[in-house]
């Protein structure tokens, strides 16, 4: 079955539709690499999140495995965010949140098929410390604030 965690943002009323952006993203995609991370940076306001959430929408109706929405302005939402990650994907009961995180990104790392990882709104443009690592088909896509 798919696994799709967070909420991924509604279609906003008068949405610019910016086709180049999800076809720019959909060629990173098909690359050959297993693994992909795409940012999209730019001041408050610009439009970052809803180019990532049509995307995201995308992949759900075209049936990947895994989608997570993780709002990441701070480390401990992010760490909050994979650890519901790892809840919703039946891993055993980790001692703590930070614990059950690790064990969501160990999880996702083994997952065959494509993935997709947004990190919305993060402060901290290296999150390489989140992996994907090595795998099949992972993608990363990180909405900054911007300078």
């Amino acid at each position: 079955g798919q696994l799709v965690v967070g909420n991924v943002p509604h279609t906003a009323a008068g949405l610019l539709s910016r086709p180049y952006l999800l076809d720019r993203l959909d060629a990173a995609r098909r690359s050959g690499q297993a693994s992909v991370v795409a940012a999209v940076s730019g001041a408050r306001g610009v439009g970052k999140t809803q180019p990532a959430a049509q995307y995201a929408r995308r992949v759900v109706a075209h049936g990947w495995p895994v989608v997570v929405w993780l709002d990441a302005e701070t480390e401990d939402q992010v760490v909050a965010g994979l650890a519901a990650v790892a809840k919703e994907a039946g891993l055993p009961e980790e001692p703590s949140t930070p614990a059950a995180a690790d064990a969501a990104l160990r999880w996702l790392r083994t997952q065959p098929g494509p993935c997709l990882l947004v990190y919305d709104n993060a402060e901290d443009p290296d999150l390489s410390w989140l992996g994907p690592g090595e795998g099949n088909g992972k993608w990363q896509m990180k909405g900054g604030k911007g300078e």
